[in-house]
């Protein structure tokens, strides 16, 4: 059997049927377009891993952020939406240009707390309220 290259919106058309025919089933599943891999049907979806993961590290929604590629309906990331802040990115190189300037708003966020921490033990309360 010769492979054939299906076009992206064939993909799209057979992800939409395949969910349709999966709908109400009575487990979780996430059917969606691969792209260039072909239709995937996965047990589970992002939003329960996400989930399950938060109950693990006791986190709430508000203190998630997912990163994906595929956030339409017929991608894999699609119901992360319903759990976590989402951040939409086209490729592994954006991933890493914003981890990087999330770690860099963390490091300086917590140089910032540091920094008033120490200015609280130094300043004796008069003066604090004057530079509040």
């Amino acid at each position: 059997i010769t492979p054939v290259k299906l076009e992206y919106e064939m993909l799209e058309e057979i992800t939409i049927v395949v969910q349709k025919k999966l709908e109400g089933s009575p487990l979780p599943y996430c059917a969606f377009n691969g792209g260039v891999g072909g239709v995937w049907i996965d047990i589970g979806d992002k939003k329960h891993g996400i989930e399950c993961l938060q109950q693990y590290l006791n986190v709430k929604p508000t203190q998630t952020l997912h990163v994906g590629d595929r956030f339409t309906s017929t991608g894999n990331d699609f119901r992360a939406r319903d759990i976590c802040c989402t951040l939409w990115i086209a490729n592994p190189s954006e991933t890493a240009y914003f981890v990087r300037m999330l770690c860099d708003g963390m490091d300086k966020a917590e140089a910032k707390a540091e920094v008033e921490a120490d200015a609280e033990v130094v300043l004796p309360p008069s003066k604090r309220e004057k530079t509040a």
